[in-house]
């Protein structure tokens, strides 16, 4: 079974998996790409995908955590306010990053990622979705899954 983490980019500057890994070694030197495999130090970590509106999958995948995050029923005030966040920044999404983990048992893999989600957060604006967590923003988490 696979595990994702997809960065939901509202930014106006388009992201490319070149731009990402030097934007990430200016602050965490180590990181390669190998067509779309994402390494550290020859450590292999995520297969990584950029999905546009315009394309299908992009398509599917929104409208899947649309009705995810509408389906949530939230039980107090915060729950609801982080609902909304999400759902604006979904409905306002110009890209999706998807990160497919590779070796998501290993602590180590997660270790060598948090750069990755820290450089986003710095470099564009948008919001973290970890499968079976949930959606993070600036590192706080604003809706479980």
């Amino acid at each position: 079974m696979s595990y994702y983490i997809r960065y939901i980019s509202i930014d106006e500057t388009p992201t490319s998996l070149p731009d990402l890994v030097t934007m990430l070694n200016v602050e965490s030197p180590g990181y390669s790409l190998d067509d779309s495999t994402l390494s550290f130090n020859g450590r292999e970590l995520a297969f990584i995908v950029v999905n546009h509106p315009e394309e299908e999958l992009f398509e599917q995948e929104i409208s899947e955590l649309i009705e995810f995050a509408e389906e949530f029923q939230a039980e107090d005030p915060d729950q609801a306010i982080g609902q909304e966040r999400v759902l604006d920044g979904l409905r306002a999404a110009t890209e999706i990053i998807a990160f497919q983990i590779l070796s998501a048992g290993e602590e180590k893999t997660f270790e060598y990622l948090e750069p990755v989600w820290v450089c986003l957060d710095l470099n564009r604006k948008g919001m973290l979705q970890a499968d079976g967590q949930g959606y993070f923003i600036a590192g706080e988490l604003v809706l479980a899954e």
